[in-house]
């Protein structure tokens, strides 16, 4: 975990396709939406949970599963398991 202009960046390694090793960065709020959706939460619940909008959960849900190198939810509750945030 590090502290940037931005607030807390939380730091997770993965490995992509090729085996490269990719450092990921994030937000409390995308980590928040990770867990809460690896809990089976729909994205109108976790919007009304952190008070957002149902668009802003499916953008950081999107941006998320574009980081982790995932094509589908599955991938990333995959990867909320592995890393230990649920």
């Amino acid at each position: 975990m590090i502290s940037t202009s931005n607030g807390t960046c939380f730091f997770f390694s993965i490995y992509d396709d090729e085996n490269i090793n990719l450092i990921l960065c994030f937000s409390k709020r995308k980590l928040k939406i990770v867990k809460l959706t690896a809990e089976g939460y729909s994205s109108n619940i976790i919007a009304d949970k952190l008070c957002i909008s149902f668009h802003t959960v499916n953008t950081h849900r999107k941006k998320i599963i574009e980081k982790t190198h995932n094509t589908q939810t599955g991938g990333l509750i995959q990867f909320a398991i592995s890393n230990s945030l649920i």
